[in-house]
């Protein structure tokens, strides 16, 4: 799984936190940053700090925790924006432990304001509430991907 904190609102300029959980439950993390719309690169000051990650029956959970501002200059700090537009996120999956690309459809953008002060507001559910806003999980059943070019694959 990978959270980053987006000025441009991509991966270009990004700070980006990695972590994985593989089948020997022994959790990796890293601090990474991100020049272009390419694969993150490592980033000299470890500021990310993994607090716990667990991982069951396919769903993948880390907490992690980071300064505000952290001085480095490959981090991007959390902007207290209270009056302003929120602060903009990515965020992407993947389907194994290791780095690769996460492909069109396990990658997002958002925003959010952290310092906002909700009030006990469910926020959440607004967005939930929302018409245009729903949640689907799309799933497809293994088939293999032909050597061959084909303008079109039909399934019989």
């Amino acid at each position: 799984v990978g959270f980053g904190l987006a000025e441009a609102g991509g991966m270009r300029g990004a700070d980006i936190f990695m972590a994985s959980v593989p089948s020997t439950g022994v959790a990796t993390s890293g601090d990474y940053y991100s020049i272009a719309e390419e694969e993150p690169k490592k980033d000299v000051i470890e500021d990310w700090a993994l607090l716990s990650a667990s991982e069951a029956n396919g769903l993948t959970s880390v907490k992690f925790s980071r300064a505000f501002d952290t001085g480095d200059a490959q981090d991007r700090p959390f902007v207290n924006r209270m009056n302003e537009f929120p602060q903009k996120i990515l965020f992407a999956v993947g389907s194994t432990d290791e780095h690769w690309y996460h492909g069109r459809i396990g990658r997002g953008m958002n925003a959010i304001n952290f310092f906002s002060n909700h009030g006990g507001h469910d926020w959440l559910a607004d967005i939930k509430a929302t018409p245009r806003v729903f949640t689907k999980m799309f799933t497809a059943e293994s088939w293999e991907i032909p050597t061959y070019c084909t303008e079109r694959m039909d399934r019989g």
